[in-house]
């Protein structure tokens, strides 16, 4: 892959990210213009929760299949795994929405969410496939389309029926992919062979590595927002998640972005380039601190479009949340060279670190500083967390 391909192909991509990411945070302005101060608090909870299930075993997902999903072979394989972890994934919501989160009221509003778990993870592990075989412009297509459904149909039906509107809407642009996906692989003819080998290699070696450590990452974010529930107020709890949906726009664009190196550094990792490893820690760091600043200059116009928002409690929140995406931002860089070296056990002890000193942390402050102690703590525990494990980078 040459300088034009790199650049062709991170253009795309940040298409794709543009316009499947923030499609989120266009639907919350939107949606805060007719939810009551309850529905949009609960909306933005399960939003925390989506971003835990999509993200982590999403995610993980996404990485395994760009890892091994570059061979026609593999790829049935792989697929195989992503239908059981999605169908998994989705039984772990419903038990946990029903006996512990508690966010919705209604069975419908229940059902409307287990079909979003559902469809989300496997829109967000529908990527990597993409990226395994440099198809970067049909992710950014098929991401763009997916956003604009998103954003649409959750405005309009929820004028119409409120959050049962605005969550039909969201499962309707998360099944586009999925229906989409379908028509992929059938185009691709697949080969039908089941290797129980790479099955099981990429389980151990990529796929549970990752799902461990995105454990000790994400669910710790949606424990504080409840956390902050218990023990604050609704104007926290929605600044909070609100800032948190920001921070997590940030995080994926290193994380997409870093779709394109990994391919990169898969394919020339015999080589031991420095130049790769300067593009690698240059196309982590650079965009998101462009971007940060960039947000912290709009936050007043952020502010100004989402109704239901404590101005002070979300700025400062945002402002933690963004130092501490810089500081992920870097980290990631290091996490692709552990995955093409298939090492990614290091990042379950290195992120169990973090989990225990942001909730640590967490539990002092919260119940006196509610939000603001929480994003507070979240950027002292990757400051803390980055210095302790200095020796990796």
């Amino acid at each position: 892959m040459n300088l034009i391909n790199i650049v062709s192909s991170t253009f795309w991509t940040a298409i794709g990210f543009l316009f499947g990411k923030g499609a989120i945070l266009i639907t919350i302005s939107l949606v805060s213009m007719f939810l009551s101060v309850s529905d949009f608090t609960k909306f933005n909870l399960f939003l925390m929760v989506l971003n835990a299930f999509a993200g982590v075993i999403g995610l993980s997902m996404n990485i395994t299949a760009n890892r091994y999903a570059n061979k026609r072979e593999n790829i049935f394989s792989i697929l195989i795994l992503l239908i059981i972890c999605s169908l998994l994934g989705t039984l772990i919501y419903l038990f946990l929405e029903v006996f512990y989160f508690k966010i919705f009221d209604f069975k419908i509003d229940i059902l409307l969410s287990v079909f979003i778990i559902l469809s989300a993870i496997f829109s967000n592990s529908l990527s990597g496939f993409f990226y395994a075989e440099a198809k970067f412009k049909k992710y950014a297509y098929v991401y763009t389309v997916q956003g604009l459904v998103i954003v649409f149909l959750s405005y309009f039906l929820g004028r119409k029926m409120n959050m049962q509107g605005v969550l039909l809407g969201m499962f309707l642009g998360y099944f586009f992919t999925v229906i989409y996906s379908f028509f992929y692989f059938l185009k691709r003819k697949l080969d039908f062979n089941f290797s129980y080998v790479l099955f099981k290699r990429a389980i151990k070696k990529i796929f549970f590595p990752n799902i461990v450590s995105g454990l000790l990452f994400q669910p710790a974010i949606l424990i504080t927002a409840f956390l902050i529930e218990s023990y604050s107020t609704p104007s926290d709890v929605i600044a909070y998640t609100v800032a948190n949906q920001f921070r997590m726009v940030l995080g994926f664009l290193p994380i997409t972005l870093g779709a394109v190196l990994l391919k990169l550094i898969i394919d020339n990792r015999s080589k031991n380039d420095p130049i790769m490893d300067r593009i690698n820690y240059s196309l982590s760091f650079y965009p998101i601190m462009i971007l940060s600043a960039t947000l912290l200059f709009f936050s007043d116009i952020i502010i100004m479009l989402i109704n239901n928002l404590d101005k002070n409690i979300f700025f400062l929140c945002l402002v933690f949340f963004v130092a501490a995406s810089v500081i992920t931002s870097f980290k990631g860089s290091i996490s692709r060279k552990f995955i093409s070296e298939e090492k990614a056990r290091i990042s379950i002890l290195s992120n169990l670190s973090f989990f225990i000193i942001f909730l640590t942390i967490s539990l002092l402050i919260i119940p006196e500083y509610g939000a603001i102690g929480a994003a507070l703590g979240f950027l002292i525990s990757q400051l803390i967390h980055v210095i302790s494990w200095s020796k990796f980078y």
